[in-house]
């Protein structure tokens, strides 16, 4: 925040969020007073690439694309996930994504591979085509313990008409409605999540895929509205610099 302090007092400088609880931390700690600010939701995604396909057999199956990382809610959902098969849930968990070598908080895949040793949940690794990925799944997530931009994960799983499922954080919020296209719960909360993954037992996932379709409309969350959003402020900058 000092940086920025200090960056907002320095002439033709703008900011440009990609959710609106970012922006708004700025504006309460008076830092956009002297700089302008843009919201664009995201950096856009291909509608016409991840296109809506059926929904796979059952049971559900819960699909979570990330760095296999602690701050991204993967061991969470995994203990979450064998508490549940414990107690009989008909559920599947796949997860795709690799290790993050040399980073401090990655899991390693001597880990995922132990953790991940009953046939209700696998680990794919690297996953190249995530169309065919979200085809497989009902709902995607990513419980992820802290803020997020507008994750493209779920933005690629909510086009293709996926439930949603995430951790109530920055970035998560703009494209998870409670209810509407899923579920929230608590960051680094296993027992929340636990509840969370029990409330898609009893919705209709074809119409919180349909909702989750729309929300990329109606939020401009698309590729082609985030590209005419970047146009238009180059366009407006490079007016008042005249």
């Amino acid at each position: 925040m000092m940086i920025f302090a200090i960056v907002s007092k320095l002439r033709n400088i703008e900011i440009l969020f990609q959710n609106e609880d970012d922006k708004q931390v700025f504006e309460n700690s008076g830092l956009l007073r002297h700089m302008k600010s843009h919201l664009v939701r995201g950096s856009g995604v291909d509608m016409t690439h991840y296109a809506v396909t059926p929904l796979p057999a059952l049971p559900i199956t819960f699909g979570i694309a990330c760095r296999m990382v602690k701050i991204k809610g993967v061991e969470d959902m995994i203990d979450a996930f064998d508490a549940l098969l414990d107690e009989g849930l008909p559920i599947r968990l796949l997860l795709a994504g690799d290790v993050d070598y040399g980073n401090p908080v990655s899991l390693t895949s001597e880990f995922l591979s132990a953790a991940c040793n009953r046939d209700q949940i696998e680990w794919r690794g690297f996953v190249d085509d995530m169309p065919a990925f979200w085809s497989q799944c009902h709902v995607a997530c990513l419980p992820s313990h802290g803020g997020e931009g507008v994750p493209m994960a779920l933005l690629t799983a909510a086009s293709m008409g996926r439930a949603l499922l995430a951790s109530d954080t920055n970035g998560n919020r703009d494209i998870v409605i409670e209810g509407e296209n899923g579920f929230l719960s608590q960051a680094a909360d296993v027992q929340s999540l636990k509840q969370v993954i029990r409330s898609f037992m009893d919705v209709d996932l074809v119409e919180f895929g349909k909702a989750s379709r729309q929300i990329i409309l109606n939020q401009k969350m698309d590729a082609g509205s985030v590209q005419l959003a970047f146009e238009n402020i180059y366009k407006r900058r490079a007016h008042r610099r005249r």
